[in-house]
């Protein structure tokens, strides 16, 4: 039984490289047709294939809210809990490089839903995410120029 199964098992693999193969060389030679298929394809079927993915994101920003409390959580005190208002913020800053990283903001809700919801992460109103990053920058700033003072300093 196990030897069959490993002869499925080979099977499978040899018949889905052919068949990639295949698919591969067929893409290249007819890719013109195929794309102006997928364009046509697209243009008769936007409305539906925009509300799919409209609900889908809406699906899943929800699943974020309710793990993360569904409010924003600015340390002072904030009753904001409408959702077109709320968004993912990165604790600690590095939000930008981060969402480079995963290929965009887009993306930033599934990852978190893929990773556990792992720590680092909070809800914010736009209002106090604009604020927390202007805070950010400005304490960044505040640190390089002391770096700066300290360097001239040790030059004299």
């Amino acid at each position: 039984m196990e030897k069959h199964r490993e002869q499925c098992r080979e099977s499978y693999k040899r018949h889905s490289k052919e068949k990639s193969d295949y698919a591969r060389k067929h893409y290249i030679e007819n890719k013109d047709e195929i794309r102006n298929q997928q364009n046509e394809s697209y243009t008769e079927n936007k409305g539906n294939i925009n509300l799919r993915r409209k609900s889908y994101r809406e699906i899943i920003k929800e699943k974020i809210l309710d793990h993360y409390g569904h409010k924003c959580q600015w340390p002072e005190g904030c009753d904001v809990v409408d959702s077109e208002t709320l968004t993912i913020d990165h604790i600690d800053g590095g939000g930008n490089k981060h969402k480079r990283e995963i290929g965009g903001s887009n993306r930033l809700y599934k990852w978190l839903i893929d990773n556990n919801f792992p720590e680092g992460f909070r809800l914010l109103c736009w209002n106090h995410n604009w604020k927390h990053k202007c805070n950010m920058e400005r304490e960044k700033k505040f640190t390089n120029i002391e770096r700066a003072k300290d360097f001239f300093i040790s030059l004299w």
